[in-house]
C-alpha cells in the first residue's frame, strides 16, 4: 500500500505542471487569464462536491465503490485529453538535453526574472506556513472547538464556500492588470485571518476565518498562476510552472510535517499562529519590491527565453 501511495504521489507531481501548461494552450492568448480562473473554479467545485459524493456512495454502496468511481473519473479525464487539440506549437524544437538540464534552465530563468523569483518565494512561504491548517483541521474541530465530526464538516464546507466564491470573483475579473497588488493583499489578509483562527476559541469566528482564508488562498494562488503564465514564453512555461508546482504542493507537505510535530508539544493552535506570523514577515519582505514585481508581470510582453534556450530552439 505504501508503494502504491508513493507511486501515486510521483504521478500527481508530474501531472500538476503538465495540467497547468496545457490549459493556456487551449485558448487564445488574450483568454489565458480567464481560462486559468475557470480552472480554479472547477477545482474548487471538485473539492467541495467530491467529498459529498464520496459520502453518499460510502453510505449507500460501500467504500470500495468510491475507488470504482474514481477510476471511472480518470477514464473520462483520459478520453478528454485525447480529444484536446493545442492552439499553438509551444514546445522547444531542439535536442533533448535531459530532465536535470531542463530543470536547471527553468530555475535559472525564474531566478533571473525580476518578478517570478520573489513571487515564488512568497508562494512557498504562504503554502508552507498557512495551508497546513487544512491538515490540522480535524484535530482543531475536536480538541479545540469540541464539535467533533459535525464541526469538521462545517469547517470543511466553509473552506469550500470561500474557495468557490473567490474563484468565481477572480474568473469574472479575468485579467492581469492590478493582479500583483491583489495577490499581495490576499496573502496579507489570509495571514491575518489565520492568526485570528489560531487564537480564537469561538467556533463561529473560526468558521468565518476559514471562509476568508480559503477565499484569499484561492485568489493568491490563481492570481499567481495568471501572472507567471502570462510572463513566460511557451517553451519555458512547463519548466517554470514545475517550480510553481513544487512550491504549491511541496510547501504544505513540509509545513504540515513540522506543524504536526510541534503541535504534540505546543498544542494545535500555537504552530498555526506562528505560521501566520512567519507568512506576515515574508509578505513584509516582499512588499517593498511590489513595483518591480508589477512591472515584471504587468509591464507588457512576455519575458524572453534565455539565450541558451533560444539557440536550442533555432537549432533545428
Amino acid at each position: 500500500m505504501a508503494s502504491l501511495i508513493l507511486f501515486g504521489g510521483v504521478l500527481n507531481a508530474l501531472l500538476l505542471p503538465l495540467r497547468l501548461t496545457i490549459g493556456p494552450n487551449l485558448v487564445p492568448r488574450s483568454d489565458i487569464p480567464a481560462a486559468i480562473s475557470f480552472h480554479s473554479v472547477s477545482f474548487q467545485l471538485s473539492v467541495f462536491l467530491g467529498p459529498a459524493l464520496a459520502g453518499f456512495v460510502i453510505t449507500h454502496f460501500g467504500v470500495q465503490y468510491t475507488f470504482v468511481l474514481n477510476c471511472l473519473g480518470y477514464v473520462a479525464f483520459i478520453a478528454a485529453l485525447y480529444m484536446m487539440r493545442m492552439n499553438r506549437e509551444e514546445h522547444a524544437a531542439n535536442k533533448r538535453t535531459g530532465v536535470l538540464a531542463d530543470t536547471w534552465e527553468g530555475i535559472r530563468h525564474a531566478v533571473r526574472h525580476k518578478a517570478i523569483a520573489p513571487l515564488l518565494v512568497l508562494i512557498l512561504c504562504f503554502a508552507m506556513f498557512t495551508r497546513p491548517y487544512l491538515d490540522l483541521m480535524p484535530g482543531l474541530a475536536d480538541a479545540v472547538f469540541e464539535r467533533g465530526a459535525s464541526g469538521l464538516a462545517t469547517l470543511v464546507s466553509a473552506a469550500g464556500v470561500g474557495g468557490i466564491v473567490a474563484g468565481l470573483w477572480i474568473a469574472n475579473y479575468g485579467r492581469v492588470q492590478r493582479m500583483t497588488g491583489i495577490v499581495l493583499t490576499a496573502v496579507l489578509t489570509l495571514s491575518l485571518a489565520l492568526f485570528v483562527f489560531a487564537t480564537t476559541g469561538w467556533f463561529w469566528v473560526a468558521v468565518a476565518c476559514v471562509v476568508v482564508i480559503s477565499g484569499m488562498s484561492t485568489i493568491a494562488s490563481t492570481g499567481s498562476q495568471m501572472l507567471i503564465q502570462g510572463s513566460v514564453e511557451g517553451a519555458m512555461r512547463g519548466r517554470v510552472m514545475s517550480l510553481y508546482g513544487i512550491t504549491w504542493r511541496g510547501g504544505p507537505a513540509v509545513g504540515a510535517l513540522v506543524m504536526g510535530g510541534l503541535s504534540s508539544v505546543f498544542g494545535l493552535q500555537a504552530p498555526l499562529a506562528a505560521g501566520a506570523v512567519l507568512c506576515l514577515i515574508a509578505w513584509a519582505l516582499v512588499r517593498p519590491r511590489r513595483r518591480a514585481i508589477r512591472e515584471g508581470f504587468e509591464g507588457g510582453a512576455p519575458a524572453p527565453v534565455p539565450p541558451r534556450a533560444a539557440e536550442r530552439d533555432a537549432a533545428e
